[in-house]
This record gives structure tokens, sequence and C-alpha cells, in this order.
């Protein structure tokens, strides 16, 4: 009897293809992506669609970039990946300052909250403030600053080291 051969689902390859070029690259387009893997445009612009469409990239003018799932690709094997790094950094954060803390990225000009540490003595504000402009950094900054105590301004002490 001949081994067995395990059964490749060749999609599967060709979407983790993709997101490897992406990762190499930082930002690039459906058709370099195309022209580097040897991928048809069309098999390209159907995966980069659901790449997207499940938060493993994301689309800014033209270009692909990682998307906010990436990192849960990565905290799923063994010791704690990106995003639990993330998660505890953030707590430590939270701890010192005594406020909520937010991690977010600038896609598109609207800021998007990725993740947040709050505690049961300071919750977070909504990630939201409708004002009927268009949000920018400063402005969801400011719309989160209420939760923030007040203290006089001082100079850091120190700066840990982003863990990893």
């Amino acid at each position: 009897m001949a081994p067995s051969t395990p059964t490749l689902i060749s999609s599967v390859r060709r979407a983790l293809v993709l997101l490897e070029a992406v990762a190499e690259h930082g930002e690039i387009t459906a058709k370099r992506l195309s022209r580097e893997t040897r991928l048809p445009l069309p098999t390209t612009y159907h995966l980069l669609r659901t790449l997207v469409h499940d938060g493993y990239l994301r689309r800014e003018r033209g270009t692909f970039r990682l998307g906010p799932a990436v990192p849960r690709l990565a905290g799923r094997g063994p010791g704690p990946g990106p995003g639990v790094r993330l998660a505890e950094w953030l707590g430590v954060l939270r701890d010192e300052l005594g406020a909520p803390v937010y991690y977010a990225d600038l896609a598109d000009g609207e800021v998007r909250v990725v993740a947040v540490a709050e505690s049961p003595e300071r919750r977070a504000v909504e990630e939201w403030a409708d004002s009927g402009r268009p949000r920018t950094p400063t402005r969801s900054a400011s719309a989160c600053s209420p939760s923030c105590p007040r203290r006089p301004a001082a100079p850091i002490r120190s700066a840990a080291p982003w863990p990893g």
C-alpha cells in the first residue's frame, strides 16, 4: 500500500503566499502581487478581497497592507503572540497611567480603535463621538480625554521597552 499524501488546498496556499508577499513589502499593489507571486490577476483580486474582508489585509489608496487580524495568527501558537503582548502592554500602561489606554490605527483618514485596556474604575469612552465632521486623530483623542485623570504634567521618569 502506497503512503497517503496529505490533501492540500491550493487556494489556502495561494492566500498565504499573498500574505507573505505583503508582509515582505509592507505595502504593495494587486498587480505587483500578481506578478511577483505568479498568480493570475483575477485570482489575486479574489483572494485579496477575501483577505481584506476577514481583516488580514487592509486596502489603502490602491495598495494592500497587513490588517489587524494578522497578529491573531501568531497568537495561537506556543507562547504569547503579538496580539497577546499588545493586550499585556496596554494593561501595563493602563495601570501606570490610571486611565484607559487605546491603540488605534489610521486608515483612509479614519481613526479606528484596534484595542482598549480599561479598568472597572476608569471605563473607556465609546469609540465614536459623532460631531457631524470627519474624525481626525486630534478629534478622537479629545473625545477620550474626559476619562483621563486630571493631574499636572510631569516629566517621563522611565520608558519600559516594548515586549518581545
